[in-house]
């Protein structure tokens, strides 16, 4: 984590995009700490999908690692992105019930697919070079599982190639993203009263599991049963971010950004990593609540959140989520045709494998939000001031 911190450092010195990016955060009035928090996030997926890995490599068994902090590095960072997510966008939905139209899922599109389908286009070419550029399944197949994929709804393996499905396992939780921007421009009315809100999210926590309850096991009840999963996170994770949006930000802002504030905030995310059980859930968000209602009110853990690296990393957080799986899957991949034997492998070589892994992901993602991010940003919005000014995204 250090030197994927201090190569963020030297990046945003060295790329000139990244430069004048800093120079434009720094005139643009944004939360810094939210944006540090994204990138602490991101990259802290990164070591479960490490160890994972090592895992798997001995057992052929794709789970959470078995410890609970390294299953934790990926279970609170998704929690977390959840109530970024909906603190950002249930904030404007207060200031403006009838502000999310169809223009807003147009941006949402803009913001968010341009780096996604590059990262299915490098899943594709993983898997056509895993299986030596040759189809070995059925053209209406491998169509179908293109179309899927590029849809947030892949969870088989392209292409006939063994275990390919798990190159690419973070893109499922798009799918809540984006069916929590589809259901903004329906849930205005729940946000013009506090006690409304209270109300959506009690339905939401009903109505979880009733659709688990009745949904037939059949592929007809799928899309009844992903309604359900979403229920699930919209009651118990993006609802902090909602909550976190009505409290009266004035009166304890000062607080939230003092020191005991601070020590509370990090014995809370201590606790979840080493004691909490790895579940997206109530318990989980309980203890998250804390310490992301401190960030949002200006707390930026002793000015870490804030400082000039994570600023860049979290710059580039989304790039990183997408990519990161990808690239090490590769690296891995490419070792054990060439006969290299990853069983039994040192955990320190291991690791440095891995490190190099992720800081060769890191630059190129720093390419990736200049190309494929930056673009894009003001889709569906009126023109801003800044030209190429970053901006606030929601997933990852």
């Amino acid at each position: 984590m250090s030197l994927f911190v201090l190569e963020g450092w030297g990046l945003s010195f060295l790329l000139p995009f990244h430069r004048r990016a800093h120079q434009q955060e720094l005139h643009s009035g944004r939360s810094f700490p939210l944006d540090g928090l994204r990138g602490v996030l991101a990259v802290t997926v990164f070591f479960t999908h490490v160890t994972s890995y090592y895992a798997y490599e001995k057992t052929s068994i794709w789970d959470y690692p078995p410890s609970n902090f390294y299953s934790q590095a990926a279970i609170f960072p998704v929690t977390m992105f959840f109530f970024i997510t909906a603190y950002l966008f249930w904030s404007k939905l207060i200031a403006n019930p009838l502000a999310f139209r169809w223009n807003f899922l147009l941006g949402r599109f803009g913001r968010l697919m341009p780096a996604y389908f590059f990262a299915c286009c490098l899943l594709f070419l993983l898997a056509a070079y895993a299986s030596h550029f040759h189809r070995q399944v059925s053209l209406g197949k491998l169509g179908t599982q293109i179309v899927v994929w590029s849809a947030f709804w892949g969870n088989s393996d392209i292409n006939g190639v063994n275990d390919s499905k798990l190159w690419f396992v973070v893109s499922w939780t798009l799918r809540y993203e984006w069916l929590f921007y589809f259901s903004l421009p329906f849930v205005g009315w729940f946000a013009r009263r506090k006690k409304r809100a209270f109300l959506l999210l009690g339905i939401a926590a009903a109505l979880g599991p009733m659709i688990e309850r009745f949904s037939p096991a059949t592929r007809l009840g799928a899309p009844l049963r992903l309604l359900g999963l979403y229920s699930h996170f919209l009651a118990f994770t993006f609802s902090i971010g909602i909550l976190v949006a009505l409290l009266p930000k004035g009166s304890l802002s000062a607080w939230a950004k003092g020191k005991q504030a601070t020590v509370f905030s990090l014995i809370c995310l201590g606790y979840v990593l080493f004691f909490v059980p790895p579940k997206y859930g109530l318990l989980e968000s309980l203890f998250l609540a804390f310490p992301f209602a401190c960030i949002c009110m200006g707390n930026s853990w002793f000015g870490l959140l804030s400082s000039r690296p994570f600023l860049f990393l979290g710059r580039i957080s989304y790039s990183f989520y997408l990519l990161h799986q990808i690239f090490l899957s590769a690296v891995l991949f490419i070792l054990k045709r060439s006969g290299f034997i990853l069983v039994g492998l040192n955990p320190i070589h291991y690791w440095l494998i891995a490190m190099g892994c992720g800081m060769f992901t890191i630059l190129i993602c720093a390419f990736s939000y200049q190309l494929l991010e930056a673009p894009f940003l003001h889709v569906g919005k009126a023109p801003r001031a800044l030209e190429g000014q970053p901006q606030t995204h929601a997933a990852h």
